[in-house]
């Protein structure tokens, strides 16, 4: 199964998830409105601040009127969660770097994947003799690696989605929530949690230790990884790769610069 993920459904997957992202981008320009308004004098100072706040101000009011989805959603799931296992796990590292080598100077961020190695690092009062030139765990984290480390940071992300999706059914249910709650919700969780849980899986050579086994738990975390990647244009992810960034800069410009509205 690695193989078929790593040598025949890469380059389909990436063409898939261009060809997606090409089409909302276009379909998004071809179909703005712009309406005209009317520009008002602003200063360097204001458009700092205001760049600020646009992306501080839906932070603040999930803080006051939805404490546990700050907690939950934003900081176990985003801030301490997908982001550091997807963009700073050692091994995830390594395949940046091999397909963008620049990436390696991001390297002293790198997280290590195992809690045991980072706490016998941080306790141990004898340095572990090895022939390599670093520590394998010896990086700018320090001590914060006995938390910062990959099993955790899944840990972290499963629990995450555990509880966001019994939110959901329970909104559902007891329909306490007018916020449409689609099947492709459950779909985008479904596959997140699979990714996580089947490298969590690998990374401890379960359920068994053998080569084989170990290969295909791997492959199918490869393989899920490729599947969410071709989905994120036609699911509600497509939010965090470009719609809430492009939003919130339409937002501070459209509304904090050229109207004043925001400021």
């Amino acid at each position: 199964m690695l193989g078929f993920a790593l040598y025949y459904m890469l380059v389909p997957s990436v063409f898939v998830f261009a060809a997606g992202a090409s089409y909302r981008i276009v379909r998004m320009l071809a179909t703005a409105r712009f309406p005209p308004a009317q520009r008002r004098p602003w200063s360097w100072i204001e458009a700092i601040k205001g760049i600020i706040w646009v992306f501080l101000r839906p932070i603040v009011f999930v803080g006051k009127t939805r404490t546990d989805d700050l907690i939950v959603g934003l900081i176990l799931l985003h801030v301490v969660g997908v982001i550091p296992v997807l963009f700073l796990l050692a091994q995830h590292m390594s395949w940046w770097v091999y397909y963008f080598p620049p990436y390696k100077y991001l390297w002293i961020f790198a997280v290590p994947l195992s809690i045991t190695s980072s706490v016998l690092t941080v306790t141990a009062t004898v340095v572990p003799t090895t022939t390599m030139s670093h520590v394998f765990v010896d990086t700018i984290w320090g001590p914060l690696t006995a938390i910062l480390n990959g099993d955790l940071l899944a840990i972290f992300v499963m629990v995450a989605i555990g509880y966001k999706c019994a939110l959901r059914l329970v909104e559902l249910i007891t329909k306490h929530s007018h916020t449409p709650r689609r099947l492709g919700d459950f779909i985008a969780y479904a596959l997140l949690f699979g990714i996580i849980f089947s490298g969590y899986v690998a990374a401890r050579h379960r359920p068994s230790p053998d080569v084989a086994t170990y290969m295909n738990v791997l492959g199918l975390h490869v393989l899920l990884a490729e599947i969410l990647l071709m989905y994120i244009p036609f699911s509600k992810y497509w939010h965090f790769v470009f719609g809430y960034w492009y939003g919130k800069l339409h937002e501070w410009y459209d509304t904090d610069l050229k109207r004043g509205e925001a400021l």
